[in-house]
């Protein structure tokens, strides 16, 4: 008896504990378990905690779509359509690239005939004299505002006696024995026209004429508003132009005094010079690009001469002679137009930056590869 009560008591101490489930009520409900309180779990507990089973969840199939294979024809206008769009955006890339970019003209030009030629800039300045300048002229007042708005290139020196050759094939200057870097005379405002007509037929298109006399002023002041470029000192004179006080009865080479600080010479004196403009009396209203009159009787002579005085030699002085009128003593220089030009230099930066959005694109691409 005792054996059995022994065995019996053994037996319900070290028998492995038997685990009791509760039914499930919800079967998204989680099974919850009983132990047996005699089992091996009561005397040795642990202190992890049970990791939690989570349910599989399945991922709902999905239907991949077979792209069926595409024409040759369909695939070619479809490249066709592509390449078409990326030319044209393209395009439109270079010309907003153009805009931003600021279009440069060299600032000395060469016309195929030889002449020499400075970049003006546009800009705005005071036509006219000022009040405290000496030897003043009631034909230089009102001093008024004047705006040019287009660059121009203006000639370096005065058209000279080969320049007139070359075009012309004959030297009308009275001074023809001064050589053929001298500048021409003794040519009316009506032969310069025909001078210039055609030299323009030699270059290959209208872009020559003589300046406007606010182009003429503009480019003789060079941003100054002295009575000369160099200043107001008539003692000076002599460091920049051939006048009465220097010249020996007659012209000289161009080029040999001092330039001012746009590059052009003997804007003050040798020859005075023909401008486009027909005379007139000065208004006091602010102008832009003005051309003067439309028709008068004289036509505005600029710039000092050879035989004149100091006072007659200002950037502000201006007289006017017939069209037909000529002497030893007057002269001209040419303008040539820029829009030309211009249109070149946006036509080629608009290449240059179609080709960089090309390669660009290029690049691009055999990175992705």
């Amino acid at each position: 008896m005792k054996f059995l009560f022994y065995s019996l008591l053994v037996f319900t101490f070290l028998a492995p504990g038997q685990n009791l489930v509760a039914e499930e009520k919800n079967p998204s409900e989680k099974a919850v378990t009983k132990t047996s309180p005699w089992s091996w779990n009561r005397f040795f507990k642990s202190d992890k905690k049970e990791k939690e089973e989570k349910p599989e969840v399945k991922k709902p199939m999905v239907e991949k779509k077979i792209q069926k294979p595409k024409s040759e024809a369909v695939s070619k206008k479809v490249d066709v359509k592509k390449s078409a769009r990326k030319a044209k955006s393209a395009v439109k890339n270079a010309s907003k690239s153009v805009k931003k970019t600021v279009l440069k003209l060299p600032q000395t030009l060469k016309s195929k005939t030889g002449i020499k030629l400075k970049l003006i800039q546009p800009g705005k300045f005071q036509l006219g004299s000022a009040k405290a300048t000496t030897g003043r002229m009631a034909k230089e007042i009102p001093r008024h505002s004047v705006e040019i708005t287009q660059s121009y290139y203006l000639g370096k020196f005065e058209i000279t006696q080969g320049e007139w050759k070359r075009v012309m094939g004959d030297n009308p200057s009275r001074f023809n024995k001064c050589g053929s870097e001298c500048p021409v005379e003794s040519v009316s405002w009506d032969e310069v026209q025909a001078f210039l007509k055609r030299l323009n037929q030699m270059e290959g298109g209208e872009v020559f004429r003589l300046p406007t006399e606010a182009e003429w002023e503009m480019a003789a002041r060079a941003g100054t508003k002295t009575a000369y470029f160099f200043g107001d000192n008539p003692k000076e004179l002599k460091k920049h132009a051939w006048f009465d006080g220097n010249s020996v009865g007659g012209i000289a080479k161009v080029g040999l005094k001092k330039a001012n600080s746009w590059g052009l010479y003997d804007m003050h004196g040798n020859v005075s010079e023909w401008v486009s403009d027909w005379f007139s009396i000065y208004g006091s209203e602010a102008l832009k690009d003005p051309g003067g009159p439309s028709g008068g009787s004289k036509k505005v002579v600029r710039g000092g001469c050879w035989y004149d005085d100091p006072s007659n030699c200002r950037s502000a002085f201006r007289v006017g002679k017939e069209p037909s009128a000529k002497n030893g003593y007057q002269g001209f220089r040419i303008l040539r137009t820029t829009k030309d030009l211009l249109e070149k230099q946006k036509k080629k930066s608009a290449k240059k930056e179609l080709k960089k959005d090309v390669s660009k694109k290029r690049m691009s691409l055999h990175k992705k590869k």
